[in-house]
């Protein structure tokens, strides 16, 4: 048997700093990427009786998952930002759990959209800013991550 450790890296933030969500807030957000909304939507329609804009919304952060191992607020947010914005970011876990969500280092010669090729520091805060206001009241740090896990 063999334990291997491995460290993503990236630019982003520590999706686990999040909090304040509300039902209202998760909504616009998930607005502005029509086909996540469409899946979140039919999703919410088929899981709860109550109408949407009377959910808990921790009890739907903690049941939303991307059908891979990522729970919570975390996957929603890389798929909206993805979706909307033409980037692949990704989340990473670190050994204790927590959610980080990163845009990694490319090779020039990976398949990236233009708009991620062409992307700077500060048009990536911009980016998280945009987005993480609709989420929370709360200053989220964006920064350089070394994400170590392991199994």
């Amino acid at each position: 048997m063999s334990y291997h450790i491995w460290i993503s890296h990236g630019y982003g933030i520590c999706v686990d700093d999040i909090d304040g969500v509300t039902m209202g807030g998760l909504l616009e957000f998930v607005h502005k990427a029509p086909e996540f909304e469409k899946n979140f939507l039919e999703w919410l329609n088929e899981s709860y009786e109550e109408p949407i804009d009377e959910l808990d919304v921790s009890e739907v952060l903690d049941e939303w998952d991307d059908n891979w191992c990522y729970k919570g607020i975390g996957p929603i947010l890389r798929d909206v930002i993805n979706e909307a914005e033409d980037l692949r970011m990704y989340i990473a876990d670190d050994f204790g759990g927590v959610q980080y969500l990163m845009l990694s280092p490319r090779y020039p010669w990976s398949e990236i959209s233009a708009k991620e090729r062409e992307l700077t520091q500060e048009a990536l805060d911009e980016i998280f800013h945009k987005y993480l206001r609709l989420l929370t009241n709360k200053k989220i740090n964006i920064d350089y991550q070394s994400v170590e896990n392991g199994g």
